[in-house]
């Protein structure tokens, strides 16, 4: 084989790998979102057999329990969250090569990668059953077991950046149309499971099996939700690393 072939060989080979890093990129997000929502299935279908056997009476519940915190459920709520905050944090970062199509959004995907950041530690450290409770001991009060006046001040917080990020909005749908269609269909879900049902907890005090039932129905919509959210930032990641630098972008030092 002469040099040149012997060249050309190896330029065809370093192409070959790249393209199938981009390849696996691209199947990433569809196999974690079968994942996710295997886990999601798999965590409600623990708790809702302890329940039918009727083990909800009994302190080992607690370890199945959708309801509390420091348990394989929670954890592995709060790490599901965090892997959301990781994609948009990617994203928002330099790391990446600058595509325009990914590099004009930093500001968007940086207060969403941070949001889900704060989420997931909420989620591990029950940052808002702390804020409830304080909310309580001051005179502020809501007719929810726990504390839910949280719920008033993370609507307002949802509201306020929605104002304004609401030009990146709009362009990250323009954009990115069937992504941001999975995320807003994730974000319904979550606020339903989350936050949704807290507020029929004002009206009805839940007992017994109905209040088990509505256990594994809000913290299994609000899993799923966060799946598909998930879904949705790693297609949006897989499309950036999966894609070739823009040329354009390239040789303007990526300010265009």
């Amino acid at each position: 084989m002469s040099p040149s072939e012997n060249e050309e060989s190896v330029r065809l080979s370093v192409a070959d790998e790249a393209q199938e890093r981009r390849n696996a990129w691209g199947r990433l997000p569809n196999r974690l979102f079968a994942f996710l929502l295997s886990a999601d299935f798999f965590f409600v279908a623990i708790f809702a057999l302890a329940a039918i056997l009727g083990f909800s009476q009994t302190k080992a519940f607690s370890i199945v329990s959708l309801d509390q915190e420091s348990n394989p459920a929670s954890w592995y709520s709060a790490t599901q969250i965090f892997l959301v905050a990781l994609a948009f944090m990617l994203l928002g970062s330099k790391l990446l090569p600058l595509r325009r199509r990914a590099s004009d959004l930093k500001r968007l995907w940086m207060v969403l990668g941070l949001g889900f950041l704060y989420l997931s530690i909420d989620e591990g450290g029950e940052i808002h059953e702390r804020l409830g409770k304080t909310l309580t001991r001051v005179g502020i009060k809501a007719n929810v077991h726990g504390g839910g006046q949280w719920v008033f001040f993370y609507l307002l917080i949802a509201v306020a950046l929605l104002v304004f990020l609401h030009k990146d909005i709009l362009a990250a749908w323009r954009r990115w149309r069937p992504e941001m269609l999975l995320f807003a269909v994730g974000f319904v879900l979550m606020v339903c499971g989350e936050i949704g049902l807290e507020f029929l907890m004002v009206v009805h005090h839940w007992l017994g099996v109905a209040r088990l039932v509505e256990i594994g129905f809000e913290e299994g919509l609000g899993m799923v939700g966060i799946s598909f959210m998930a879904w949705s930032a790693y297609r949006v990641l897989g499309y950036v690393l999966s894609s070739a630098p823009d040329a354009e972008l390239a040789d303007t030092g990526g300010n265009a």
